[in-house]
């Protein structure tokens, strides 16, 4: 998809290795910048998106009942029930 994009096109492939130049070079020359850079980058956008999806909602009901996810058991001793066993309500 992205990979085709940029490696299918010659020119195209010089465009990321042309920023990535440039944010090394405007890194070394403004610390404070490139430090702003990686919070807002990799700590800031991905907590804005959390809130605003309502992903870190405390108040939202949760999928476990309130029980922790340890608790939580699954029957795997799933068997076909006997004919024998069924009974039929009229």
């Amino acid at each position: 998809n992205g990979g085709v994009l940029v490696y299918g096109l010659p020119w195209v492939r010089r465009v990321p290795l042309a920023l990535a130049r440039w944010m090394g070079d405007l890194g070394y020359r403004n610390r404070p910048l490139a430090l702003s850079y990686i919070f807002l980058f990799f700590f800031g956008i991905p907590l804005l998106l959390l809130l605003l999806t309502g992903t870190l909602d405390t108040t939202a009901p949760s999928a476990t009942d309130g029980r922790s996810r340890s608790s939580l058991r699954i029957d795997h001793s799933t068997r076909a029930p006997d004919p024998r066993e069924v009974t039929h309500v009229r």
